[in-house]
């Protein structure tokens, strides 16, 4: 499931992103975020996923990923993050393990292994 400053998109994937404010996933358009009001996005997965890909967004929050990629935003990740986190501006915090690499042009980067 994919929320959406709280509004529910029943979609299970294993790729999704959203950029320019469009949600897809698998490759396959899911909604336009073009016409919200709120100015600060927040997402949320639940479930596994294997590649996020972002442009902007205030959080991302998911239990656990292949890999994440933001332009803006923060990445926050409850479990095990299998592949590489990459975000322009944004923090990293991870309550697993990170296992690729780490980036962050301004933001602090946090694991907490189990």
């Amino acid at each position: 499931m994919i929320i959406i400053n709280g509004k529910k998109y029943n979609s299970s994937g294993k790729s999704i992103s959203i950029i320019n404010g469009h949600v897809t996933v698998d490759g396959k358009e899911l909604t336009d975020l073009s016409g919200i009001e709120e100015k600060e996005i927040k997402i949320e997965i639940q479930g596994d996923i294997d590649v996020l890909d972002v442009d902007h967004c205030q959080q991302v929050s998911l239990q656990s990923c292949g890999s994440v990629k933001t332009m803006s935003g923060s990445v926050k990740c409850q479990g095990d993050i299998e592949g590489s986190v990459n975000t322009m501006s944004g923090s990293v915090k991870c309550g697993g393990e990170i296992k690729g690499s780490v980036s962050s042009m301004s933001g602090s980067i946090k694991s907490i292994k189990k």
